[in-house]
């Protein structure tokens, strides 16, 4: 009888070092999820910040654009492309 109390603790033992290496890896799995929640708070940021990139880009170009315009009405040897040579020739 002896034996068996010797196999019951043992086996009780091993249990319970089985349920440690259970809440270990729960808690290594834990982890993990909140490494990937923060990753893809990062992937979110960094979408946001490429978007207003986007719209800074484009507002830029209608920038370039409106720009491009004034200097063609405000440029009166545009109006006439046989002076555009003068324009660049100076």
């Amino acid at each position: 009888m002896d034996e068996s109390l010797i196999l019951a603790d043992e086996s009780l033992i091993l249990v319970d070092e089985s349920l440690i290496l259970v809440d270990e890896s729960l808690i290594l799995a834990d982890e993990s999820l909140i490494l990937v929640d923060e990753s893809l708070i990062l992937v979110n940021e960094s979408l946001i910040l490429a978007d207003e990139s986007l719209i800074l880009v484009n507002e830029s170009l209608i920038l370039v654009n409106e720009s491009l315009i004034l200097f063609y009405f405000f440029s009166p040897c545009l109006h006439d492309f046989s002076s555009l040579k003068n324009l660049f020739s100076n």
